[in-house]
């Protein structure tokens, strides 16, 4: 008997037993019962899906009754022992499992699996867009981008991050009655960064400060604006308690320091009106100053008697070391006569 699967001739035995490899061909499996009368010797086979006959000799087409494959079209494999078929599939889908023959639509978003290279092969969305495949049809999926990535596949970058316009210079900040001796008062502009995605940012300064406009001593519309006149009068009153207590009058900010540059790198700006202005600095008299700097630099009575008492600790200390020699020398030289 001719056997299509391995494509040999096998002898078949008509004993009343089954013989492996003999009796049945093309993969079928031999059966005995003695009780079924009208088979020939008790013997019967149980063919694979794709052959049929007394010994599994014809071939046997089971696309002629399968419907799984609908709407693709079916084709009779013998290799496919459990069904005998398979579903011819287009590229968009892929077989159930290996000895399923349905077809099934490949998912676009890519299997959950970090190890598959069916995953890095089928991510269609870009720069880390997270996939949302349609619960519908899996051939339809969206991107959902990363923060300032844009288009279908998240395959535009974000703009650079850019500084937004200098706001108006703000009214004058006066500073307390308890630190106008240290502080001037100021006006400020302010400037925030605009980010089109996340980690970026600008370089620069967000804020900028000016004097101009805010003196105590000269009456204009912008010194009143942002003060009342009592304010006005108490910050006026503490600023000559602060010339009595350095007893040196302190200049007014008008006069103070105005024309100076920046003296902090920090502060340096992209000024396009208002040029280079001071930074804050301390209301203090030279005098002050000068006292100040002397005091730091000379030394005091309490310093000379804290050195002058460590001098003595320390030549009492090495008198005590020199003394304890002496007399381990002496004490060895008498134990040794």
């Amino acid at each position: 008997m001719y056997d299509r699967n391995s494509d040999t001739c096998s002898k078949v035995r008509r004993q009343h037993s089954c013989y492996s490899d003999s009796y049945c061909a093309n993969g079928g499996t031999c059966v005995q019962n003695l009780e079924i009368d009208h088979l020939e010797s008790g013997l019967f086979c149980q063919c694979p899906p794709a052959f049929k006959g007394t010994q599994c000799e014809y071939e046997r087409n089971p696309c002629e009754d399968e419907v799984g494959c609908v709407p693709f079209s079916c084709v009779r494999d013998p290799r496919n022992l459990e069904y005998g078929s398979r579903c011819q599939c287009p590229t968009t889908h892929q077989h159930q499992t290996e000895s399923e023959p349905r077809c099934i639509p490949i998912s676009v978003c890519g299997e959950f699996n970090i190890t598959s290279e069916f995953k890095t092969r089928r991510q269609p969305c870009r720069n880390s867009g997270q996939c949302i495949q349609d619960t519908k049809n899996p051939t339809l999926y969206k991107c959902i981008c990363s923060h300032g990535y844009t288009g279908g596949h998240c395959e535009i970058e974000p703009s650079p991050a850019i500084w937004s316009v200098w706001s108006a210079w703000s009214d004058c900040l006066w500073p307390d009655l308890n630190e106008i001796c240290h502080k001037k008062p100021y006006r400020q502009q302010i400037r925030t960064c605009i980010t089109n995605a996340i980690g970026q940012k600008c370089m620069g300064e967000t804020k900028r400060m000016t004097h101009i406009g805010c003196d105590l001593s000269v009456l204009h519309s912008k010194s009143e604006i942002n003060v009342s006149q009592t304010k006005r009068e108490n910050l006026i009153n503490a600023l000559k308690l602060c010339d009595l207590y350095s007893k040196q009058y302190v200049m007014p900010t008008s006069e103070y320091g105005l024309n100076q540059q920046l003296i902090i790198v920090e502060e340096a700006d992209d000024w396009i009106t208002t040029g280079f202005e001071d930074a804050p600095q301390l209301h203090l008299s030279e005098s002050t100053v000068i006292d100040q700097s002397q005091s730091a630099n000379w030394p005091t009575r309490q310093d000379y008697l804290l050195t002058t008492g460590w001098i003595y600790v320390t030549i009492i200390h090495i008198g005590t070391i020199l003394f304890w020699i002496h007399y381990i020398h002496l004490w060895r030289t008498q134990r040794r006569d």
